[in-house]
């Protein structure tokens, strides 16, 4: 089965300051007798280190930087990079 993930950046209000979060979720479709449901499982969430709006959010793509394919599932890991407001960019490796 293919893994279709989303993608997601957010503000999140706390008490103690607000702070911007990067999250991942696996898109799971159900098909309940004939009414199609979307159910998203999280499977990594991050808090970014940008302080300001986070106006973009995209996966990169590199297939070789596992050191041993044999051995580890390359799709568990996963870099993408955000972008902000004021310019700044942030990239992250995520292990799933």
């Amino acid at each position: 089965m293919k893994n279709n993930l989303l993608f997601a950046s957010m503000e999140v209000r706390d008490p103690k300051g607000n702070y911007f979060m990067s999250k991942i979720y696996n898109i799971i479709v159900k098909d309940d007798r004939g009414n199609e449901e979307i159910e998203l499982k999280k499977l990594y969430q991050y808090e970014n280190k940008q302080s300001d709006i986070i106006t973009s959010i995209q996966p990169i793509s590199i297939p070789y930087f596992k050191v041993n394919l044999e051995q580890q599932n390359i799709l568990d890991n996963i870099i993408f990079a955000t972008s902000s407001k004021d310019s700044t960019m942030e990239v992250v490796k995520a292990e799933l």
